[in-house]
């Protein structure tokens, strides 16, 4: 089977392009949290982000993702800087 830019470079050109603001987006958020909330989170966001760009689904989707992606790392923040000021182990 042929890649799909191979077959059509101009879905690789769009996909490309809707995939900058949200990429942006989430390398933001990813230089204010912890480094493994990073990693695990944004990591997880990005492979379900590529899979919905992938499979040229609705930008409004790719967005749903970025948003509840957010939402999650900073609930996620929030409970590792209360535990910390509690002195509570969070994670390992």
């Amino acid at each position: 089977m042929f890649p799909l830019y191979l077959v059509y470079p101009e879905r690789e050109e769009r996909s490309a392009a809707r995939l900058r603001r949200p990429m942006s987006v989430l390398d933001t958020v990813s230089l204010l949290v912890p480094r493994r909330l990073a990693d695990e989170e944004i990591g997880d966001a990005l492979e379900e982000i590529y899979r919905l760009v992938r499979e040229d689904r609705p930008q409004l989707k790719v967005w749903l993702k970025v948003c509840s992606t957010v939402f999650w790392i900073g609930i996620n923040s929030l409970r590792e800087i209360v535990a910390s000021l509690l002195g509570r182990k969070v994670g390992t």
